[in-house]
């Protein structure tokens, strides 16, 4: 018989209610030398800034030095760590014999995000003291550094949540393309923090009302939440077995978050804003929702096929890209009335040329895709690979549309360098140089609705096929 564990052994163990992924991470985590090099560095870098702003206080060239260094280790180092979490279990063939265990592809991603912000929050912690021997030496803010730390955490936080989302995905040239959308994300991110960081530190003057400024704050922190879980419930229904159903609850959820934005104006929050949020909330969701491999297993369709009142919402929900472009319409058809009944309800000015081409442009982009993946490219194909050219093509699209737009700056008629190649991103990137017009809404609206319609009839068997399982199934 086995004796019991000695207090200090029992110590020096994790809790068995910890989750095994998260204890494995950690453990492997701390001993990677990028880690420990990390966490060295910046120590050092603490150091020799709190002695710069000692000999010369309320230098700004000492605090921006400061937090040059510990943006860097917590935005960038931190975060560009995750892109390894999945790939690598996935490169061993290990995920198999994950999944025979009790953990779900969940708790597998959740673990791994976890052990990523374990470690960051130990940068944090080693930042801390330096902050405050700053405010002792230097004559520093102290609050408002707490404050910027926070949202620089956050945006940690946010970021990890993308790479290792992402991480399920093996294509390089998708890190690299997720890699520079990060650099765009860090630099909105930063702004906004700077941005709710001025609010709060005069949550008393003239700049909005105390409960405007109460509910700016609540929507940029839920606003992280919901990007973190959403990235990580991504990487997770990419690596989970065919059964397990993401897509219904992942669809659910930002219908009642973006409309849920789309409400705040009438709390006194600004409609730009709020539209801006149920924009980035509802295109994350159908771009995941257009690229899913459509899944005709009884498991997923029974709940819905025995119960009336979820019947009609099936081809919404259930998983795939069949289903996935009836919810795009679905979210497109609440955006657009949203966007054009809100002004007029709160007494600013109606929707002119330019926002009616920023409104067409940018739903029109979300499918265009769509368009060429399936007059052009072999089917069938694996989710990863259909991903994988949807973000290909909106990439070069891209591309294309800021040549244009240089272009057309040098052009004497500037709509003709638009038209030369007239899809939504052109259209778009035209509204953002004022260049709008309506026969480029009307070119990027036609782009549009002949990636619908092609994408509906050739997603036509599936629904013959989806119809039938549910009869099957009542």
């Amino acid at each position: 018989m086995s004796e019991p564990l000695s207090e200090p052994h029992r110590l020096s163990d994790f809790p068995d209610r910890i989750s095994p992924m998260l204890v494995k991470e950690l453990r492997q985590g701390l001993r990677t030398n990028l880690f420990t090099v990390a966490f060295v560095l910046l120590q050092g870098f603490m150091v020799l800034c709190v002695l710069i702003g000692a000999t010369a206080p309320g230098d700004n060239a000492s605090s921006g030095f400061f937090w040059f260094f510990a943006v860097v280790a917590l935005v960038v180092v931190m975060p560009i760590r995750g892109f390894g979490a999945l790939t690598s279990e996935i490169q061993q063939n290990t995920m198999d014999l994950m999944h025979l265990t009790e953990m779900g592809a969940w708790r597998i991603v959740f673990g791994k995000w976890a052990a990523i912000v374990a470690q960051t929050l130990l940068l944090v912690c080693g930042i801390l003291p330096y902050l405050v021997m700053r405010y002792f030496f230097g004559g520093i803010d102290l609050f408002r550094e707490l404050i910027a730390l926070f949202w620089v955490l956050v945006l940690s936080m946010t970021l990890t949540a993308v790479t290792v989302g992402f991480s399920a995905f093996r294509s390089v040239l998708l890190r690299f393309t997720v890699l520079g959308g990060l650099v765009i994300l860090s630099m909105m991110g930063m702004e906004a923090a700077e941005k709710a960081l001025q609010i709060i530190a005069d949550p008393t003057g003239a700049t909005a009302p105390r409960s405007i400024v109460i509910w700016t704050v609540v929507s940029f922190f839920f606003s992280a939440v919901y990007l973190s879980w959403f990235m990580l419930d991504l990487g997770a229904s990419r690596i989970a077995p065919e059964a397990e159903n993401h897509a219904t609850r992942k669809r659910v959820i930002a219908l009642l978050f973006g409309g849920g934005a789309l409400l705040l104006p009438l709390a006194g929050l600004d409609v730009t804003a709020c539209l801006l949020l149920t924009t980035v909330v509802w295109s994350l969701v159908c771009l995941d929702a257009l690229t899913e491999r459509p899944v005709m297993l009884p498991s997923i369709y029974l709940p819905f096929a025995r119960r009336w009142y979820l019947r009609p919402w099936t081809l919404l929900v259930v998983p795939g890209w069949h289903s996935g472009i009836l919810f795009y319409l679905f979210c497109a058809g609440l955006f657009t009335l949203g966007a054009w009944l809100l002004p007029p309800v709160l007494g600013t000015r109606a929707m002119e040329v330019k926002e009616w081409q920023f409104l067409v442009s940018g739903l029109s982009i979300i499918v265009f895709p769509l368009l060429i993946i399936h007059l052009f490219i072999r089917w069938p194909m694996t989710t990863a690979t259909l991903f994988g050219f949807y973000l290909l093509i909106q990439v070069c699209s891209g591309v294309l549309a800021l040549f244009l737009t240089i272009m057309a700056e040098e052009s004497p008629v500037k709509e003709v360098a638009y038209l030369i190649a007239p899809i939504p991103t052109t259209a778009l990137f035209a509204a953002i140089a004022n260049d709008a017009s309506p026969s480029m809404t009307g070119l990027a609206g036609a782009f549009g609705l002949a990636a619908v319609l092609i994408t509906l009839f050739r997603a036509a068997p599936y629904y013959r096929d989806a119809f039938r399982l549910v009869r099957a199934l009542r």
